[in-house]
């Protein structure tokens, strides 16, 4: 598999997979990895365990991870990368360090200074 994110500190894997009804694939993850799947169409059962449309899962450690789909195919995004190890604050789609900066995000974004002109 090749993914269309390579590179960087975080060693990211990136896949959009779309398997039709019964087909399984198995993707080798880096041990100790942070990994995270969202399933947007169909359903899929992840080594082993069942999910279900628009639901996510962070999945356990491990090297490889494990998917077949149901009986409506199913598409999904499969992300992994090095744990980076920094605290994380979410709010909507402001993800920061903390909450200070997310409050600072926040206040930019209704000035309208969030990005700034090229």
């Amino acid at each position: 598999l090749t993914a269309p994110v390579v590179g960087g500190s975080t060693d990211p894997l990136y896949l959009d997979v779309k398997l039709r009804a019964g087909e399984s694939l198995t993707v080798p993850v880096v041990e100790g990895y942070n990994a995270f799947l969202y399933l947007f169409e169909g359903g899929v059962s992840v080594n082993g365990d069942n999910v279900r449309v628009e639901h996510t899962a962070t999945l356990s450690d491990g090297d490889r991870v494990t998917l077949l789909a149901g009986e409506q195919g199913a598409r999904r995004l499969l992300l992994a990368g090095k744990p980076i190890g920094e605290p994380i604050a979410q709010y909507g789609p402001f993800v920061m360090n903390t909450q200070e900066e997310i409050e600072q995000a926040l206040r930019d974004y209704r000035a309208g200074t969030l990005a700034e002109p090229a």
